[in-house]
Parts: C-alpha cells; sequence; structure tokens
C-alpha cells in the first residue's frame, strides 16, 4: 500500500533557530504574527524548548488538567449520547404513534495518556444514559396533561445541553496555552509535553496542502470508513434496542428499564480496553485489536438475535443478544482515540475527524430504515445489514493496524540509516510538535493503535 509523497521538510539543525525566532512567546499571548508554517498560539510566558521541570512537576501539572479537563469532557459527550438514547426512550413512549412514523420513517495528552483519558469520558457514553434511563421510566409515568412523556424527555434533554453549552464556553479552554487556571509556567510545561509528543498545537491557518496529503492517505480512508461500518451497530443500541426489546412483548417502561444493562456493559468495556493499553505493555497500541475482539463478541450477539425464535420461551435468549451487541459500542472510542493520537498537523486532523463524524452521521441515518416495522419483531433485513457492515469494520480495522505497524517498521529502517530520523532525536522532537508539520512529514514520528 502507498502512501502519499509529503511536502519537503525543512532541515533540522539549520531551521532550529529560524523556528523559535518565529514564535512569539510573550506573557500576555499577543506577538507578532508568525510565519503560517509555526503555529501561531504559543503564546506562553516562558520558552517551552528552554523549560526544565522535574517528574513530581510533571505529575501535578497532569492531575490538575485531569481534574479540569476530563470532568467537562465526559460531561458533554455523555450528554450528547443521552440525546441518542432519548430518542430510543421517546420512540417507545408514543413518538411514533403521536406524529404518525410508520416503519423506516423512524428512523491536551500525549500519545500515551490519551487511551485512557479519552476512554474516561467517551465511557459516559455508556454509563451516563442509565441514570437517565431512571428519568425517563419517570417520564414514562406522566400520562396527563398538555405535555406527552416523549415530549418531556426532550425538553429535559434540550435544558441540560443549553446549560452544558454555556459551562463549557466559560471554563475549557481551547489550548494548553489559554488556560487561565494553569501559571505561565505550567503553560509553558504543557506546551513542552504536547510538543515533545510531536502532536503539534493549534494552529488557526487552515492549509490546503494538508487536506490534499490527507486525501490521498490510505490510513486516512481507512478510519474514515471504519466510522461508517462501525456505527450501524451503535445505531442499533441507542436509536433502536428499545423499541427491539418492546417488540419482545415487554411493556414500553419496562423496554427502557431492559436497556440498562447494555449501556452498563457498553461503558464497562469502554473503560476496560481504555485502561489495558496505559497499564499494561502487553497490550500497549494495540487498541484496534482490543476493538476488533469486541466487535466479533457484538457479531455473536447479532447472530444470536436473528436465529433465535420470536416465541415468548425465547425472550432471555433474545435480550441477551441484544445485550451482548453493545460491547461494540467501544469502536467509536477506539476511532477517535487513533485519530486524536496519529494525525498530526492541525488542518489534517480536523479534515479527517470531520469526515469521520460525518460518516458517523451517516451511519446513524440509513441504519434504522434498514430495520422494517413489518419485520418486527426479529427485523432480519436491519440484523443482516448490521451483520455485514460491522464484519467489514473488523476487517477494515485489522488492515489499519497491519499498515501503521509496517510503516512503523519503514521508518526505523530509515532511522538506522539516517539518525536525524529517529524517534528520540534530542530537541528536534520539540521541534517538530511546535511547527505544524503532518505525521506524513515528520518522519521521527511513530503511530500508535
Amino acid at each position: 500500500m502507498s502512501f502519499p509523497q509529503p511536502t519537503p521538510m525543512a532541515q533540522p539543525r539549520e531551521h532550529v533557530d529560524e523556528v523559535k525566532g518565529n514564535i512569539s512567546l510573550t506573557p500576555t499571548g499577543e506577538g507578532n504574527e508568525s510565519d503560517d508554517s509555526i503555529d501561531t498560539v504559543t503564546h506562553v510566558s516562558m520558552d517551552p524548548e528552554e523549560i526544565e521541570y522535574t517528574a513530581e512537576e510533571h505529575r501535578k501539572l497532569l492531575r490538575k488538567i485531569d481534574w479540569r479537563i476530563v470532568p467537562l469532557a465526559a460531561w458533554a459527550c455523555g450528554l450528547q449520547f443521552v440525546d441518542k438514547s432519548g430518542l430510543g426512550a421517546a420512540a417507545t413512549y408514543g413518538l411514533r404513534d403521536d406524529l404518525n412514523l410508520v416503519g423506516q420513517e423512524y428512523s491536551w495528552y500525549t500519545q500515551e495518556e490519551q487511551p485512557l483519558r479519552f476512554g474516561l469520558w467517551t465511557v459516559t457514553n455508556g454509563a451516563l444514559p442509565v441514570p437517565f434511563l431512571v428519568i425517563y421510566y419517570g417520564l414514562g409515568h406522566v400520562t396527563t396533561g398538555p405535555i406527552t412523556s416523549w415530549r418531556l424527555i426532550f425538553l429535559t434533554i434540550g435544558l441540560l445541553s443549553s446549560l452544558t453549552g454555556v459551562l463549557m464556553f466559560i471554563l475549557m479552554p481551547d489550548a494548553p496555552q489559554s488556560a487561565k487556571w494553569l501559571s505561565g509556567r505550567e503553560r509553558a510545561i504543557a506546551v513542552k509535553r504536547v510538543a515533545q509528543a510531536q502532536l503539534g498545537l493549534k494552529n488557526t491557518h487552515f492549509k490546503w496542502e494538508q487536506v490534499q496529503e490527507t486525501l490521498r492517505d490510505p490510513h486516512a480512508w481507512l478510519l474514515i470508513l471504519q466510522m461508517f461500518f462501525s456505527q450501524t451497530a451503535g445505531s442499533v443500541t441507542t436509536n433502536f434496542l428499545g423499541i427491539v426489546i418492546k417488540g419482545f412483548g415487554y411493556t414500553a417502561l419496562k423496554a427502557q428499564l431492559y436497556t440498562a444493562p447494555n449501556y452498563a456493559v457498553q461503558a464497562a468495556v469502554q473503560l476496560l480496553v481504555s485502561a489495558l493499553p496505559t497499564f499494561f505493555v502487553f497490550f500497549r497500541n494495540k487498541k484496534q485489536p482490543l476493538a476488533v475482539f469486541a466487535s466479533i463478541v457484538g457479531v455473536i450477539g447479532i447472530i444470536i438475535l436473528y436465529v433465535t425464535p420470536p416465541e415468548d420461551q425465547y425472550q432471555t435468549r433474545r435480550l441477551a443478544g441484544c445485550i451482548i451487541i453493545s460491547s461494540s459500542g467501544v469502536n467509536y472510542t477506539v476511532i477517535m482515540s487513533i485519530i486524536g493520537a496519529n494525525f498530526v498537523g492541525f488542518t489534517r486532523k480536523q479534515t479527517v475527524t470531520s469526515a469521520a463524524f460525518f460518516l458517523y452521521c451517516v451511519a446513524n441515518i440509513i441504519t434504522p430504515q434498514t430495520f422494517l416495522g413489518k419485520e418486527s419483531p426479529q427485523y432480519h433485513t436491519g440484523l443482516a445489514f448490521v451483520l455485514a457492515c460491522l464484519s467489514i469494520y473488523i476487517i477494515l480495522s485489522t488492515a489499519t493496524w497491519v499498515c501503521m505497524r509496517l510503516e512503523n517498521n519503514c521508518r526505523e529502517s530509515r532511522a538506522r540509516e539516517n539518525p536525524e530520523y529517529a524517534s528520540s532525536v534530542e530537541g528536534m522532537t520539540l521541534l517538530s510538535g511546535l511547527e505544524d508539520q503532518t505525521d506524513i512529514q515528520n518522519k521521527r514520528f511513530r503511530y500508535s493503535g
């Protein structure tokens, strides 16, 4: 598999002084406009290249960032998932009947630190809907009054989302160097940490050359397509699961309660897949194989649903199949963490993220159309579609992991011939991080997955 040819990379040593001269490093955050090739927001009170810090300072800074960033990101991430689970709850409480919907009309960290932190805030995708199921259950008992129960669900989520938007605007900084709750020295250390990881810093310049480079990159296409094929199963567990369970013969209220184990399993699997690569060397750079294993378990759940007869005596088996499917919900977490850790260059990363989110939305639009009302409660067409898509995801994820390992091997081989391309060249990794180099241009970068 061929890779796009990068634009010429600056000669390392000769370019260091030029880069440092072009980066504005002022305490106020205001400085001269820098060259378009350099990150323009590294405004900190100390030079990140010169600052030295102890391991204890590093640990304290990381804890400070964790306590500020992770809870905010976790709440925001979980709430957007509650929005989707609310749609399924509203459907079981009469949204489809009231609206005459029938059939298919319903429709800041280093590479090593990212998996666990990203897992901690995306684990709320599975954990946060659980207490909301209790709220949905209570609202489901509202049978009188001008506002129906399913409308109350959306009003509740809408109010919380609006308040969260204001909260995020006030409390969440857009980059380490703009965090007012960090001291000048802490901001400089935070910038240096990320720069040394060669992940780049926020850059306000949109670079078409990075878009073109991304469009030619097979890594990018593999991950973007992964998002679509993996989220067909995610659409079932969030948007349609309550309806499927209700089709087994349960009441709307019981159907909502029986979706709780689904979200609990999803949260547990997400936390496990995020923690194993962080704490165990054997699983380091094996997030995608772990996601593949979880997806295989999800495939088993789909097969159970597909082959189990609809009679009442098989309700428990079908419910177990629904719960097992939720293990594949970890795919979203893994894909986004892979994008965050491996696509370097501000415009390049935004391009991949936007394209992946677009296909995420497309998957959530298309999948419910395959669950035909006339096939309730077995939904063979929808289950076959999800089974095929999840199988394709397993192939794509495996191919992506293999390609990244092969590319790392090639870069290590080149580094043995040219030591300047070694991943640990002193000073050069920091320079690459301060510049807006992409992972393709920066041959000192190593992929993780």
